[in-house]
């Protein structure tokens, strides 16, 4: 089985064996693209497709049987309540308020919902639920892409579970059962807030604030288009030096003027983000009388960014790391 992460900027496949009780990875590959990757259409399809080529001939990979996840632009998120009732009448009840709540028509669309646990509305326990729906046109663009790469799709996630999924080999020691952690995927339309206790999702939602607009930002206040903004911006992050490249994209302007430029350019954006975080901690602490996390995991296309994990964390007044997947797995045996 081959895992594949489609992000605006790169795509990445890994893929694993099993020894004995534990996991290794045996092959592994990233692509990045020349320009960021359009929301749709045809290109969209066109680069998908080259990309999953190149990097299956890149490394060895066994098979052609893929997971991969839909992206937060491509689903429909609500948070609902109902009462208490059995799994079959609760599933009967999520199908129908989904479809009431985010205007979808059940023959066009996968609706399905996650069971974040009993909260309690006045005096009453009820369940909360985390209910999406995808249209069936959207889902099959994906597969036709993933199809047309050679590969053959097994399994669609949606982005919390995919979330959930890929942190639960480092959260699988049993003193991990009750911890509540929250994740933060800072792409580059949105940034998913994801709330987990253990491996149970508790809380998500998709904020409409990730890279596209830190990168219109910076567009705007150094006067680049957008492509160099971006190129800018990665090339920052990465730390990449080069004097040529660097007169290029600076001109005569000093690198770290133009880094001040950009935290400046990006600072009002970051604030915002952290405030929607905020709002998200505060939702869960109220719904769930959980404590507070202590700690906020950082992951996604621009978790590097040191000026996103410093906001954050001076904003909210929490830790922030980068998250770590791959901790729970042997990364040296097919080395």
């Amino acid at each position: 089985m081959i895992g594949l992460d489609i992000g605006s900027y790169s795509i990445k496949m890994i893929q694993f064996v099993r020894q004995g009780s534990d996991l290794a990875v045996s092959a592994s590959g990233c692509y990045r693209f020349s320009e960021p990757l359009p929301e749709s259409g045809r290109r969209r399809h066109e680069m998908l497709v080259e990309a999953c080529s190149k990097l299956r001939q890149s490394a060895p990979f066994v098979g052609d049987r893929v997971v991969s996840a839909l992206s937060s632009e491509s689903v429909n998120y609500k948070n609902i309540r109902l009462p208490h009732m059995p799994p079959g009448e609760l599933a009967e009840a999520a199908k129908w308020e989904a479809i009431d709540r985010l205007g979808v028509d059940e023959n066009e669309a996968q609706i399905d919902f996650i069971n974040a646990g009993e909260v309690h509305h006045g005096d009453e326990a009820r369940d909360e639920l985390i209910v999406f729906a995808v249209s069936n046109e959207r889902i099959k663009q994906h597969m036709d892409t993933l199809i047309e790469a050679g590969l053959r799709p097994i399994a669609i996630e949606t982005t919390p579970t995919a979330l959930c999924r890929s942190m639960a080999q480092s959260a699988r020691r049993q003193d991990d059962d009750q911890q509540v952690r929250v994740l933060v995927d800072v792409g580059a339309g949105f940034s998913d807030v994801l709330i987990l206790r253990g491996s149970r999702v508790l809380f998500y939602k998709p904020i409409e604030i990730g890279g596209r607009a830190l990168t219109e930002a910076v567009a705007k206040e150094l006067n680049l288009s957008e492509q160099d903004a971006w190129e800018v911006r990665r090339k920052l992050v990465e730390g990449f030096v080069d004097a040529d490249h660097d007169h290029k994209l600076f001109g005569s302007t000093r690198r770290e003027d133009v880094q001040r430029a950009v935290k400046d350019a990006t600072r009002p954006i970051l604030t915002d983000l952290a405030r929607e975080i905020g709002l998200c901690l505060r939702y869960y602490s109220v719904t769930f009388r959980g404590a507070r996390p202590d700690k906020l995991t950082l992951v996604g296309g621009e978790s590097r960014n040191t000026h996103l994990s410093q906001i954050l964390g001076d904003e909210l007044e929490i830790d922030t790391e980068n998250a770590s997947p791959l901790s729970g797995f042997d990364l040296e045996a097919f080395e």
